[in-house]
């Protein structure tokens, strides 16, 4: 154990060495589109966790991320996951599936922990945070937030049922996710009742101030999270907040054209194969799509999902054909004569 851990200390040392947060945000902004200030938010809250690891003296610094669908609340953190996952172990949980230990339901607390967790990102957070109450007038939102509450102290005690195992997580950073969006809806509405009977410009400049509303212009505030049902003193426990943007119809074009996604490896395969994929999906399409999705709040996933599904479709009607001729697979026999022959 002893070991394990001074590995851990050189892997952290020699990744602040070779990073600052500006590298982290640089590098994170090349696969997350039109979030720059979530990026700022999370390379800032990624090397300051590897500065607690060195330095366990220093205060735990927790993360709240909120926005709408599809705006790549819990993507940023797959990225870091993937970028940094040799130093940083990042684990993302749907929050609306925890049950307290004692509870019915499969999915306990002590289910999403493990020894060697750094960054623990808790989706749909806000889920857990509205007020529910059981059959026999327990508030349960109250009592999962308190087991949360230990969490996000960066110390918890685990004591593992199946193995008969107990250890202690000593450095675990929460970053809490979610919509929020009784908050943001409320938000909204007090921007709409503030332009009320003003000039053509002045209502302009509201609506623009509407689509920003996600960019912090009106920021999720303490007060407004502890009317939303959060205790006070989780409110307390988080450092650092940030509200993701409503994404533009040029911010979905640049994430669907990204190399990075998923959608971009699809159109690449069409294009290995011959079949222009701007043919294939063309733009205008795409942007039909976005405009639809804005509409619905169905998010970038919907608007993905949709994509690649033409994608397939111009695949199931014309199929993917390559002559094979001199690979790897293929070997000449006495007569001259190419045959497949796997190794």
């Amino acid at each position: 154990m002893e070991e394990q851990k001074m590995m851990a200390l050189m892997a952290g040392q020699r990744f602040l060495n070779e990073n600052t947060p500006a590298t982290i945000e640089a590098q994170l902004s090349e696969y997350v589109i039109g979030q720059q200030k979530l990026v700022r938010a999370v390379a800032d809250f990624v090397y300051y966790h590897v500065m607690r690891r060195m330095h366990p003296e220093l205060p735990v610094r927790n993360l709240l991320v909120a926005g709408g669908s599809g705006t790549g609340k819990t993507e940023v953190f797959r990225w870091v996951s993937k970028l940094y996952g040799d130093v940083v172990r990042v684990k993302v949980v749907d929050g609306s599936r925890l049950s307290k230990d004692g509870w019915s339901g499969s999915y306990k607390m002590t289910d999403m922990l493990s020894e060697d967790l750094d960054i623990l990102v808790l989706d749909e957070a806000d889920k857990l945070c509205k007020p529910s109450y059981s059959a026999a007038g327990s508030n349960v939102s109250e009592e999962m937030q308190s087991e949360m509450l230990k969490l996000l102290e960066g110390e918890y005690e685990v004591v593992d049922r199946r193995f008969k195992t107990k250890y202690t997580i000593d450095n675990l950073s929460i970053a809490m996710v979610g919509a929020f969006e009784s908050i943001r809806q409320e938000k909204r509405e007090q921007l709409n009742k503030r332009t009320i009977g003003f000039s053509t410009g002045i209502v302009e400049k509201q609506e623009d101030s509407v689509r920003n509303l996600d960019g912090n212009q009106e920021r999720i505030s303490d007060e407004d999270l502890i009317d939303f049902g959060m205790m006070p003193e989780i409110v307390g426990r988080i450092a650092m907040k940030v509200n993701t943007n409503d994404l533009t119809v040029e911010d979905y074009l640049a994430i669907i054209h990204n190399p990075h996604s998923r959608v971009a490896t699809l159109l690449q395969v069409l294009d290995g194969y011959g079949i222009a994929s701007a043919e294939a999906v063309p733009d205008e399409v795409i942007r039909e799509l976005i405009t639809t999705s804005q509409t619905n709040h169905t998010g970038f996933r919907w608007v993905s999902a949709q994509v690649e599904s033409k994608i397939l479709e111009v695949i199931r009607n014309q199929g993917v054909k390559e002559e094979i001729r001199n690979c790897d697979f293929c070997v000449k026999t006495d007569g001259g004569e190419e045959v497949f022959e796997f190794f």
